[in-house]
């Protein structure tokens, strides 16, 4: 679209001049009109407090603008403009240089050499996570403790340079119910528009990464204590060392119990992270509308001692009624699961209208769990569930797109 707007405005420029030179009618009260315009938004004072324009930029647009004012009026007013025409684009050639020259210099230049050192994106967690690929051929998340970008920011869209599956994310648009389900677990703020953008993830929360499938750790130097305790070391490759977690849960286990979002809410971070295992986290309003056969938790539970002995009988009780056959796609999931009494089943996808899922071929609720990842409630048997994706409100979006063009047409 840009493009071409500026082929119009390149045509429309270029006829303008032609009527220039060859008619020599100048509007004076319109040229001088124009400068004035063009120099009062440029010079004009937006920021009182910070200065962010460029002064050798600014000083060059002034004289390029009077320059050019001053050329266009001798030209028009002087019969023999031939030398005033190599003039204007003599300086239209200097603009160009300068301001291109300005783009090209004031970057940081990568090396041929940095292309094929161990460094950015190409460090040894490449090697790392082509290892794991190659020895596990289960689902599974992988999270980081330092960055690869070698950008002023970190990145915390490393998976999607080095093609693993991460639980950060940088996105102006950030998936709601992923930032709610942050938001629920004290690892984004609400009022914090930032938060929404920079999702940090799970990196230094290990209990949460067992609920949501985060098997493996890529670290450097800094190791959170607690994965001593959970983790062992499989894998080491340059300066990156692989952990995995013992007790990470398969994706698709099921609860027994339940706890209301507002009761959850009133915990300390350490007791989320650890009653996040005990019990699913239902709205309050999926609780008023339906009737869930399952255990019910309070508060008042969690005052009992967290110890490791504790946190491996409830993993192993979380373990026990577990998709299997399991067929993970991007837009298709499906396996089989037999249930020992009614359980709900955790699904560590964040919550979306355009997932649809079946349980037994047959269309069912999909409930919201820790304010954004999705959840379904199983009777007891056996259950083969599926999830198909479907883009939502793309055959709206063609046929708007299609009245649009023929409307411009």
């Amino acid at each position: 679209y840009s493009f071409f707007t500026g082929l119009v405005f390149l045509y429309y420029s270029l006829h303008a001049l032609h009527l220039l030179f060859t008619t020599k009618a100048i509007n004076i009260p319109v040229l001088g009109g124009t400068v004035a315009l063009l120099l009062l938004l440029l010079n004009y004072k937006y920021f009182d407090e910070v200065e962010y324009i460029d002064k050798t930029l600014q000083i060059f647009a002034n004289l390029l603008i009077i320059a050019y004012a001053a050329l266009l009026f001798l030209i028009a007013k002087m019969d023999n403009s031939a030398n005033l025409r190599y003039i204007f684009f003599g300086i239209v050639a200097i603009e160009v240089v300068f301001l291109s020259g300005i783009t090209i210099d004031r970057r940081d230049a990568l090396t041929g050499q940095e292309l094929t050192d161990k460094v950015g994106y190409n460090d040894y967690s490449v090697d790392a996570i082509k290892h794991l690929q190659q020895t596990d051929n289960s689902f599974y998340r992988v999270d980081k403790a330092y960055y690869s970008s070698m950008a002023i920011f970190g990145s915390l869209n490393d998976g999607q340079a080095q093609l693993y599956n991460g639980t950060s994310s940088y996105n102006p648009f950030n998936q709601l119910y992923y930032i709610n389900y942050l938001q629920l677990m004290n690892l984004a703020k609400k009022n914090e528009e930032n938060d929404s953008r920079w999702a940090k993830g799970l990196t230094y929360r290990p209990l949460l990464q067992m609920q949501n499938s985060v098997k493996y750790i890529l670290a450097k130097k800094m190791f959170h204590p607690f994965w001593a305790t959970v983790a062992d070391t499989v894998y080491k490759t340059g300066d990156v060392t692989v952990l995995k977690n013992r007790y990470t849960l398969p994706w698709g286990f099921t609860y027994n119990a339940m706890m209301t979002r507002s009761e959850f809410e009133t915990l300390s971070e350490m007791q989320k992270d650890f009653f996040a295992l005990k019990a699913c986290i239902v709205n309050d309003e999926d609780l008023s509308k339906h009737k869930f056969n399952l255990t019910p938790r309070h508060p008042i539970d969690t005052q009992q001692l967290f110890s490791i002995d504790s946190l491996i009988s409830i993993c192993n009780t979380l373990k026990q009624d577990t998709l299997t056959n399991l067929s993970i796609k991007e837009t298709h999931l499906e396996g089989d699961i037999t249930i020992h009494g009614n359980k709900m089943m955790y699904l560590s996808i964040p919550y979306d209208d355009g997932w649809h899922l079946t349980v037994d071929g047959k269309p069912e609720k999909k409930h919201i769990l820790s304010a954004g990842m999705t959840g379904v409630y199983l009777s007891e048997g056996k259950h083969h569930i599926a999830m198909n994706y479907e883009l939502r409100y793309f055959t709206k979006g063609l046929l708007m797109s299609l009245i649009g063009l023929i409307a411009y047409g």
